[in-house]
């Protein structure tokens, strides 16, 4: 079994944990291959007007990927709709983040298109994701986190923007 040096001398041969996901720190020895986890990550976005109106043609990316050989994983999202003066006409529209792109259909939230419709600052806290089930290695891997709109149409006269928060971890498969 392999073995890392620590403070004082010690040697730790047993599995190592770092915030509760199970690593081998060395890359050999018996844990080898198994998932491999980053600490908490925050990404922050603001979502312009005209990024808004037009979320239905182009996503727009709150999380970059990471690379070949490693997913994220979005623990919680939350939203604040920075009202100007014109709340945002729905028009069977929808606001879902994504894993890869919107057209790919792996939401990872509910619809939060809601917080764009009030005449005032709106927040949707640490909202939950939702388990996208079982995906294959290309739907999972080295693919961006975004935001985006696959309801009937896209959202019209609005004139507020939108600070999106992400909280994930990068996970090497």
């Amino acid at each position: 079994m392999a073995s890392l040096p620590l403070p004082g001398g010690q040697l730790a041969t047993e599995d190592l944990e770092i915030q509760g996901v199970n690593v081998d720190g060395l890359g050999v020895g018996p844990n080898f291959g198994r998932i491999k986890g980053e600490s908490m990550q925050v990404s922050r976005v603001v979502v312009t007007v005209a990024q808004l109106l037009a979320l239905k043609e182009a996503d727009v990316t709150l999380v970059k990927a990471r690379g070949a050989g490693l997913a994220i994983c979005v623990h919680k999202v939350s939203v604040r709709f920075n009202f100007a003066a014109v709340a945002y006409t729905l028009n069977a529209g929808t606001l879902k983040v994504y894993q890869g792109p919107s057209a790919s259909a792996i939401p990872l939230t509910a619809d939060l298109s809601g917080v764009l419709t009030p005449a005032a600052i709106t927040d949707i806290v640490g909202a939950p994701t939702i388990t996208p089930g079982a995906q294959t290695q290309a739907a999972s891997e080295n693919v961006a986190i975004v935001l985006g709109n696959t309801g009937a149409a896209d959202f019209t006269l609005g004139d507020g923007t939108l600070d999106v928060v992400t909280e994930y971890t990068v996970l090497q498969m």
